[in-house]
């Protein structure tokens, strides 16, 4: 499940961040409680995916806490991972009482992340280079096999859209099906038309709504004389314009609606 929240519960600072840590990497949204009361106090306004919990908390035990997000019907169905360790006891009795799975024992970060995207499904590779997921997938399979080694292509991508607009061929928003950069993006569009200049910027919003401006120059990047950041590899959401007599449009557009308004409508093809 892609950017699913995660609530972890423990008491222990570097464990706690440590695992915190794991989650963000691995694509998902951490939050962190550190007793059982901080916990439930957090459900009343936190919504996880996936509540993580360790066996002994500052307050309350994990089978302890376990039974109370059970009994509130807002969090009922909320899958539970419970880290019991050596405690057999609180497992033996989270088990019993339906929790969703437990794990039990010594164990690394590795294995509590697989027991993650166990409960979860898929992995979140938004804004992960290939070098850095094969990383994070031979460190998690490495709990179970001796010396893994791993090798990880995009084949295709459907995902990830980004917007071309301005002067060129043909704007629009178009899927990318394999990386592509500022040059490739306006390649696929038709190339610059006569209107057009060789200024282009390349909106990039955030998740916060924050909206970065970005400045390539198509003369610089054709003769080979651009920085590397100019032609770099656009992410899914971006938006490239090509400044010219359309442009002109464009930015009148923007200044009536707002420039996080209009890439949002852009990136969304318009839906």
């Amino acid at each position: 499940m892609a950017n699913a929240k995660v609530l972890v519960v423990d008491a222990n600072q570097d464990s706690r961040a440590a695992l915190a840590h794991a989650l963000t990497e691995a694509g998902y949204e951490a939050v962190v409680a550190t007793s059982g009361s901080f916990a439930l106090t957090m459900l009343e306004w936190e919504q996880p995916d996936l509540i993580v919990s360790y066996a002994k908390v500052q307050d309350m035990d994990g089978y302890e806490l376990f039974t109370m997000v059970r009994r509130d019907p807002a969090t009922k169905d909320t899958p539970f991972l419970l880290l019991a360790g050596r405690d057999r006891p609180i497992a033996l009795a989270a088990t019993e009482a339906g929790v969703d799975m437990t794990v039990t024992g010594d164990f690394t970060l590795a294995t509590v992340m697989t027991r993650v995207q166990e409960l979860l499904g898929d992995v979140s590779v938004v804004g992960k280079t290939l070098p850095q997921l094969q990383e994070y997938f031979t460190n998690s399979v490495a709990e179970f096999v001796k010396d893994p080694r791993l090798t990880l292509a995009l084949l295709e991508a459907q995902s990830a859209k980004i917007g071309v607009l301005g002067d060129v061929k043909t704007p629009g928003v178009m899927v990318m099906t394999r990386p592509l950069r500022v040059l490739d993006a306006i390649t696929l569009a038709g190339g610059i038309l006569d209107t057009g200049s060789s200024n282009v910027s390349i909106l990039r919003q955030y998740e916060d709504g924050r909206v970065q401006v970005l400045a390539a120059d198509m003369k610089k990047i054709l003769n080979g004389k651009a920085n590397p950041e100019e032609n770099s590899y656009l992410r899914s959401g971006d938006t490239v314009i090509v400044h010219g007599n359309l442009f002109k449009t464009i930015t009148k557009i923007s200044s009536m609606v707002g420039v996080t308004t209009l890439v949002t409508f852009l990136t969304r093809g318009g839906r």
